[in-house]
């Protein structure tokens, strides 16, 4: 089973499609937090 992309929006800027794992790894390194937006299709507003 492949991993799902997501993505992260930071300073007003998309960035992926992203792994989930990458995310995990953004916020372990303190380059994502609580305040950064994650999104992945077929999400609701």
């Amino acid at each position: 089973m492949s991993e799902q992309q997501c993505y992260m929006a930071k300073n007003r800027h998309q960035i992926g499609p992203i792994a989930e794992n990458e995310i995990v790894g953004n916020v372990h390194n303190g380059s994502a937090d609580g305040k950064t937006l994650v999104f992945t299709a077929g999400m609701s507003n």
